[in-house]
């Protein structure tokens, strides 16, 4: 009579791979937030372009997920949307060129992306309390 013995047919001698995509990173399944890195990468995308037209679509692509899975994930991760936290991005550039330039509160609109003047002073006065004129005028 023979005897057999059964080997193990794939024998797990090292950890299991990593995946590349954001879908299979263990910080995507626990917490349900963005990956450090993505999210890292998709904070510096903002901050390079405040004066281009950022779309929630546009940064969804940029993380390689859908719009609303996107949307919910950068919440998780930020606790604000995406729009808030690129209207904050864009004040807090517009604090520091208030104070460190002479420009026309109309310049810093246009060149941080807001469509005008008042909309910029709205948006300005929503996060600091004061319009631009103004937090110049106390800030130097």
């Amino acid at each position: 009579m023979m005897t057999y013995t059964l080997e193990p047919r794939f024998a797990l001698r090292e950890p299991a791979p990593q995946f590349a995509t954001p879908f299979f990173e263990p910080s995507v399944r626990s917490t349900g937030g963005l990956p450090p890195r993505t999210l890292a990468r998709l904070m510096e995308h903002v901050d390079a372009n405040l004066g281009a037209a950022l779309t929630m679509t546009e940064l969804a692509q940029l993380a390689g997920f859908s719009l609303s899975h996107f949307a919910r994930c950068f919440r998780k991760s930020t606790g604000m949307p995406p729009h808030r936290y690129v209207k904050q991005r864009r004040v807090a550039r517009a604090r520091e060129m208030l104070v460190a330039t002479n420009l026309p509160v109309a310049e810093i609109a246009l060149a941080l992306g807001f469509s005008d003047q008042s909309h910029f002073t709205r948006r300005f006065r929503e996060v600091t309390g004061l319009p631009p004129a103004a937090y110049r005028f106390q800030s130097r």
